[in-house]
């Protein structure tokens, strides 16, 4: 399990696609949507550092680096979103400043499913797009890839897929609401009282 990272455009030779700086829009395939990269969602760039080699050894077992086009042609597609939360105001602006702790939840989630679950059949890589979805503030899309295996589920708006009510601002939206998931969705950040 690896979480993906995106090159910086003005660091891959050749590119002139966005200037550093620039927050590129890109599109999800199969939705009239786009999403904002944000700096969050860029690979690092080592070029300078002084261990550089040890780091991009390290990096290159915590994370999948894609080049723009490959990150929108590979991984942003309707049918990789794993789950979609939906924050209340309050809720958002405390679990977006330490938002690290929950993609370190999600993604220990997955590394057990994919390594102890599936005994490593299988390598999931997952995304996590914080901000606006279908035009509302405070959301967080989860994308995987390989895309989950779904069926329908019948579930009510708040709650998970045995029924537990969500405590808080916090529910899940859709597109996978109805749907059952291989792996199984993570489940959304705790409420932060």
């Amino acid at each position: 399990m690896r979480v993906i990272k995106i090159e910086e455009p003005h660091i891959i030779p050749g590119s002139h696609q966005v200037k550093k700086g620039n927050k590129p829009h890109v599109t999800v395939n199969g939705k009239k949507l786009e999403i904002e990269i944000t700096s969050e969602d860029y690979a690092q760039d080592h070029s300078k550092a002084k261990n550089k080699d040890e780091i991009l050894a390290i990096e290159g077992k915590a994370y999948k680096k894609y080049s723009l086009k490959e990150f929108q042609d590979k991984i942003l597609h309707v049918e990789n979103i794993w789950a979609i939360y939906k924050f209340g105001p309050k809720d958002w602006e405390l679990l977006y400043k330490d938002r690290q702790r929950y993609e370190g939840f999600a993604s220990g989630f997955l590394q057990y499913y994919d390594s102890e679950v599936r005994n490593g059949m299988i390598d999931h890589e997952i995304f996590f797009h914080w901000g606006k979805w279908n035009g509302e503030d405070n959301n967080v899309v989860i994308f995987i890839y390989p895309k989950p295996m779904t069926e329908p589920l019948q579930i009510t708006n708040y709650a998970d897929r045995i029924g537990n009510k969500y405590i808080g601002d916090i529910r899940e939206i859709e597109p996978p609401i109805l749907k059952a998931s291989d792996p199984p969705k993570v489940p959304p950040p705790p409420p932060p009282y």
